[in-house]
């Protein structure tokens, strides 16, 4: 965004800027963000994911802030829930931001109650010696996968009973709601993009950032209670009416329009 607003500084075109990250908490540094605090300025318009996004920006800015979340398309595929399996399902970088190595040391306490659960985690990044480390380290080689990147993310979440996210800080969170669009029931820290798509309790659960001990709480709920499982996940395929991509496309259009006429 810095660049693109640098690059075309002075030719007259309308220009709008995508904050992708949450902006109280994504780090690129202190270069980064005093040119972000330059060069902002000078952006037509600047869309955010979440209205909690939108608060980081200063008054002055306020007037050119747009609230667009990410669209979610309709799966083909839906998951089909088992009452004693325990498969567990995460998708995301291998990084310190999606909290993975929370989930490891959460995953080893349900493991203690349910020890035929198992969990994968779909993704690559520069923690995967890190984290396969620490799954080793916690007795979990047998149980905990590290698969690396697929091309039909969709299928794999069918394939599991509960998704879990362990986000630190999540902008939006596309892997949560395309599990939210197969029908899984979901799980995840209650940063500014989940707190903003997860209605807890109806569709999803909650759980404080850096939790282990709520984080496992709250798999082992599920685990013993199918029923809610089925609830959660029935609930859960509202995501997509509720971030329709036809919907979506409009408010872009909307903007456009704006900007432009």
């Amino acid at each position: 965004n810095v660049r693109v607003l640098l690059a075309t500084l002075g030719l007259n075109i309308p220009l709008i800027v995508s904050e992708r990250s949450d902006p109280f908490l994504a780090q690129p540094g202190r270069l980064w963000r005093w040119l972000a605090k330059v060069t902002y300025p000078l952006a037509t318009r600047i869309t955010v994911f979440t209205a909690h996004a939108a608060k980081y920006y200063p008054a002055s800015l306020q007037q050119k802030i747009r609230v667009i979340p990410n669209p979610v398309v309709v799966a083909d595929e839906k998951a089909q829930l088992q009452k004693d399996t325990y498969r567990l399902v995460a998708v995301g970088r291998l990084e310190y931001v999606k909290g993975f190595d929370l989930l490891l040391r959460a995953f080893a306490l349900v493991r203690q109650e349910f020890p035929a659960a198992t969990l994968t985690v779909w993704g690559e990044g520069s923690q995967r010696r890190t984290l396969e480390a620490l799954r080793d380290e916690l007795g979990l080689t047998a149980q905990v996968f590290f698969p690396g990147i697929t091309k039909d993310i969709r299928k794999a979440l069918t394939q599991a009973d509960i998704f879990v996210q362990t986000s630190r800080w999540e902008g939006f969170g596309n892997a949560l709601c395309e599990a939210m669009s197969v029908g899984l029931p979901v799980i995840s820290t209650n940063c500014s993009g989940p707190q903003e798509i997860i209605r807890d309790g109806r569709d999803g659960v909650l759980v404080p950032v850096e939790r282990v001990d709520a984080l496992a709480h709250a798999i082992l709920d599920l685990g013993r209670d199918f029923a809610k499982r089925q609830t959660l996940a029935a609930n859960a395929l509202e995501i997509t009416n509720r971030f329709a991509l036809t919907e979506i496309m409009r408010q872009w259009e909307a903007l456009i329009t704006e900007i432009t006429d």
